[in-house]
């Protein structure tokens, strides 16, 4: 927790304050659990190549990749996400994505490709006001439901907006795409039809 939130919740009332500590105390809590889990499962990898055995099941995989991409994520966003939506959101979106299954993940880049592919198709064609853009924000809304535990159209919007006025989204989506304006173009189509 940044210094300036840790600031603004000892400046609360103490019932309130206890309640946003704690809140954080479940993250920290789970952030551990998280790690312990990465972790275990490292220390088996390890042991199985000590024993001259390399073969770990892709469900051990599997599960070792997605611990690896929230403690990524927590280190990356973590800060952010808890500062706009709090730390039960976090932890929230970290179930959803640890539940996920292979087969989930693999829907969802599909999803997420025929997103982009068509966003790009309403960028050339400089027509947001057709099918196809209707067709990008709700395949936008079915991807972002494999992530998020419950969906809302206000948080849509809203991380709809961080796609332009954050840079790492706005060259996820350029890189994408291969569009300098698909994120402005993305955010333009959420904000429309979402």
């Amino acid at each position: 927790m940044p210094l300036k939130q840790i600031g603004l919740i000892m400046r609360l009332p103490l019932s309130e304050r206890e309640n946003q500590l704690r809140m954080h105390r479940h993250l920290l809590v789970d952030q551990q659990r998280q790690l312990t889990q990465l972790i275990t499962t490292l220390d088996a990898a390890l042991q199985l190549n000590q024993q001259g055995d390399s073969i770990m099941t892709d469900e051990k995989k599997f599960a070792a990749f997605k611990q690896t991409q929230v403690t990524q994520n927590a280190h990356d966003f973590g800060s952010e996400v808890t500062e706009k939506w709090g730390d039960a959101a976090l932890v929230d979106a970290n179930q959803q994505y640890l539940g996920l299954s292979q087969k989930d993940m693999a829907d969802a880049r599909v999803i997420e490709t025929e997103m982009i592919d068509k966003l790009v198709l309403v960028i050339d064609s400089k027509n947001e006001n057709s099918e196809m853009a209707h067709e990008v924000v709700e395949l936008h809304r079915k991807w972002l439901n494999y992530f998020w535990p419950s969906y809302s159209t206000t948080a849509h919007k809203g991380l709809a907006q961080l796609y332009v006025s954050d840079q790492r989204f706005k060259n996820y989506y350029r890189d994408k795409s291969k569009r300098n304006r698909a994120a402005i173009v993305l955010n333009s189509l959420i904000q429309r039809y979402a």
